[in-house]
């Protein structure tokens, strides 16, 4: 993905679903304080995926946020 006038947009919209699946995994998901105060991007996608294999949420939920991640770094 090229720097576009959308990358504002994709930088957002990734915070925004990170810090909601965050939410969701401490209160369904993983309880450990080590998780809670300092997760990096890495383990919270990390987390998810495994939730998600759970059968907790649906695989295309997953596949989205990896993709949302994915147009993070060059939106930065």
């Amino acid at each position: 993905m090229q720097n576009t006038i959308l990358s504002p947009f994709y930088d957002n919209l990734f915070s925004a679903a990170e810090l909601a699946i965050k939410a969701l995994l401490l209160v369904a998901y993983d309880y450990s304080p080590s998780f809670g105060i300092k997760a990096s991007h890495q383990g919270i996608q990390t987390r998810y995926t495994q939730f998600a294999n759970a059968g907790n949420v649906l695989p295309e939920y997953t596949t989205l946020f990896n993709k949302l991640s994915g147009f993070r770094t060059p939106a930065r």
